[in-house]
């Protein structure tokens, strides 16, 4: 149960943060990390990317991506 309450709290406090990991991402959206991989690569998603690795995705551009998949 308290392993539970830290998992709550912790993706609690992942929603304010300003960026993200791809692992960050796929964790707090509950969604495989391919698909997050993909929307980057295909341009869906905005991103910093460093040859071909994925460092940093702004809150943002989560919110905006988002929003355009509905």
């Amino acid at each position: 149960m308290i392993h539970e309450r830290e998992d709550y709290y912790s993706t609690l406090e992942s929603l304010h943060h300003d960026h993200y990991t791809v692992d960050e991402l796929a964790r707090l959206l509950d969604m495989g990390k391919h698909v997050i991989e993909h929307a980057v690569y295909s341009g869906d998603l905005k991103a910093f990317v460093v040859d071909h690795q994925i460092i940093d995705i702004l809150r943002s551009d989560v919110l905006e991506w988002l929003a355009n998949r509905q």
